[in-house]
């Protein structure tokens, strides 16, 4: 008998909880990007908003790619009505405007990039979950600088 009322209790307890998770899993918010940096105007400022690790080495299951004008050495923009969740960004000055961040003779970039949180790698691009951040508040900002 007190197995049968502690399954009871148990499976009263989730029904309640379920309008409490449905809620959270449905709240939104926005991520305010600001972009510093870019040492000229030339070309855009190509940015790559990511929801996921695959996003971040294969840019065709990016949440979005977005070019933008770079106006007095800058970007700003606000992405919103985002999911709760982890996010990552990635941008770079396209100067040339061919679409690719363009790297010197040993692989090193050419142009100007930056990820969210600032953060480098060492010996090429730093790992995701440096990158990455959590929205969970109705606006997010994240700064960035490219370099």
């Amino acid at each position: 008998m007190s197995i049968v009322r502690t399954a009871v209790v148990l499976v009263g307890a989730l029904l309640l909880s379920l309008p409490v998770l449905a809620a959270d899993a449905l709240r939104t918010g926005d991520i305010a990007l600001v972009i510093t940096g870019f040492k000229n105007g030339k070309g855009m400022a190509r940015i790559q908003v990511m929801d996921s690790e695959q996003a971040y080495t294969n840019e065709s299951k990016a949440l979005c790619l977005i070019r933008s004008r770079i106006i007095n050495g800058k970007v700003q923009l606000t992405l919103k009505g985002l999911p709760y969740g982890r996010y990552a960004v990635a941008v770079f000055h396209d100067e040339n405007g061919n679409g690719v961040l363009d790297k010197k003779l040993m692989g090193l970039p050419k142009e100007a990039y930056g990820t969210s949180n600032n953060a480098r790698g060492r010996f090429g691009p730093p790992d995701y979950h440096r990158i990455s951040f959590d929205l969970n508040a109705p606006e997010v900002v994240q700064e960035i600088a490219v370099r």
